[in-house]
């Protein structure tokens, strides 16, 4: 409860709450709602969409045993494979190199553009856009490693994706060469 007086402005003053991904050095989204007038004084756009990605299917890819596997008796008998499984996600600004030694980097695009973030374990993985071309992850394992986020800029109204990945890097050395280290391709659905 609070009183002023009969001609003074009175507003509910919103601020956005910044979570993780979100640049803390970025300005706030604030927003002022009069309380005498009953009505927003400063309406800011908003495009709501659903951010969550529809389930995608869990697959057991076939590999080949490396040569130390089959040196300690992995092969028993049973066939070698990997478990690809995903969820994704949609975010319009996304944590990039971030230690506890080194400050935060934040990726934020274009105003018609979002993140989309794959998890996933894998040594590569590129997304296909509509137009065929091939969009890079802003996050990357150029040591061969398995990562577990894979995030790449797409267009913010874009509503299904390819993506194109390497399960494993040790079975397969053309990981990382498109053309021959992909060994499955799904499709990524977020409606909107």
């Amino acid at each position: 409860m609070f009183a002023v007086g009969e001609d003074e402005p009175i507003s509910l003053v919103l601020e956005d709450n910044k979570g993780r991904n979100v640049d803390p050095t970025s300005d706030p989204i604030i927003q002022h709602y009069d309380l005498r007038a009953g009505k927003v004084t400063d309406p800011i756009e908003v495009l709501y969409r659903n951010r969550q990605a529809e389930p995608i299917k869990t697959i057991d890819i076939p590999c080949n045993w490396t040569e130390f596997e089959l040196e300690r008796g992995r092969d028993d008998g049973k066939p070698c494979t990997e478990r690809f499984e995903a969820e994704a996600y949609l975010t319009y600004s996304y944590p990039i190199g971030y230690s506890a030694e080194i400050d935060t980097d934040f990726v934020v695009p274009e105003r018609d553009q979002a993140v989309l973030v794959v998890v996933s374990t894998q040594s590569a993985a590129w997304l296909i856009g509509a137009d065929g071309e091939r969009i890079e992850s802003l996050t990357s394992s150029d040591d061969g490693s398995d990562l577990d986020e894979w995030a790449f800029v797409v267009p913010a109204d874009a509503t299904e994706f390819e993506l194109w990945t390497n399960t494993h890097s040790n079975r397969n050395p053309d990981c990382c060469d498109p053309e021959k280290g992909v060994d499955h391709k799904t499709i990524i659905s977020i409606p909107t």
